[in-house]
């Protein structure tokens, strides 16, 4: 008799947490509908009660609760209500940090958010921050994943012009139009080029950076660090070790190491940017400032 009550009982709790969950997923597809129609006033409501609910039937630190807070900072984003919006995606960084990992997509998703929402605050020491953020872990997991490569390059450019850094955002503008050029046809200049000039011409490294490019955005660093190498070589073996071209370069390399996960190298390099750009003759500033922050970022990886 008491086996009976007790699996009575069990069954009882059962179908409750069975029902909740459906409840959960019930109310998460209404509040996403409405979110996906920018029917944000629809959406916080049933937001915050999916969240009551899956935090009760999954645990508070579960990546879907994490998923319907960022959703629901987005939804306070599109009402232009940053302070709760960053409140919103700060819990969703949290948990995604220590469930997923720092070095999670997801993460560099958050982090892009965060500095989204900075920016509109105008908030430019905290939204830099986190542009860089995002970046770095964005290195880490290549493809068309959301936030992709270029969409980030793009708000470093918006951001830079914001501020009325113009060498900065063409920088970025640069970078974001070399990460949807095709390998190939970077390929086809460089051996083109080869043909017409000694192997050894200086001139040639801006074409291997430029492949060695975009190699790291495909995720294929051994190829991008050996081209970046060859590049490198060639300007400091014919021209000179501390060339305007160099700190680029460097800081060209220092990202495909990161996208290897190998810290050590990627600040390495990065610091040998940094330190060749305290003689150049333009871009000192633009240069010191944007390899700090990228820095600052990376280090926090490790």
């Amino acid at each position: 008799m008491k086996k009976i009550i007790l699996s009575v009982i069990f069954l009882g709790i059962l179908s409750i947490s069975v029902f909740w969950i459906s409840t959960a997923e019930d109310v998460i597809e209404l509040a996403y509908k409405a979110y996906n129609n920018s029917e944000d006033d629809k959406a916080i409501p049933l937001l915050k009660r999916a969240i009551r609910i899956q935090s009760g039937s999954l645990g508070p630190n579960h990546p879907k609760v994490a998923k319907s807070y960022y959703v629901l900072a987005m939804s306070y984003g599109h009402k232009k209500k940053y302070k709760l919006a960053l409140d919103y995606h700060s819990k969703a960084l949290a948990i995604r940090i220590k469930k997923l990992g720092k070095k999670h997509i997801d993460v560099a998703l958050s982090y892009y958010q965060i500095a989204e929402t900075y920016f509109g605050m105008k908030n430019a020491e905290q939204a830099i921050k986190y542009y860089y953020r995002s970046f770095a872990v964005k290195l880490l997991n290549p493809g068309r994943e959301t936030p992709s490569i270029d969409f980030i390059f793009m708000s470093l450019r918006s951001f830079y012009m914001a501020r009325g850094s113009y060498r900065l955002a063409g920088f970025f503008q640069t970078r974001a139009e070399t990460s949807q050029r095709k390998i190939e046809n970077i390929k086809w200049g460089l051996t083109k080029s080869l043909k017409n000039q000694t192997k050894e011409n200086a001139r040639l490294a801006v074409l291997y950076h430029r492949l060695a490019e975009a190699y790291t955005y495909k995720g294929q660093f051994d190829k991008a660090i050996a081209n970046h190498k060859t590049g490198i070589r060639l300007v400091e073996t014919h021209w000179s070790k501390n060339d305007d071209t160099l700190p680029f370069a460097y800081l060209y390399l220092s990202w495909a190491y990161l996208g290897k996960s190998d810290y050590k190298s990627a600040v390495k390099y990065a610091e040998r940017a940094r330190e060749i750009a305290k003689v150049m003759k333009r871009w000192r500033n633009s240069m010191m400032l944007l390899v700090t922050e990228y820095l600052s970022a990376i280090k926090q990886l490790d």
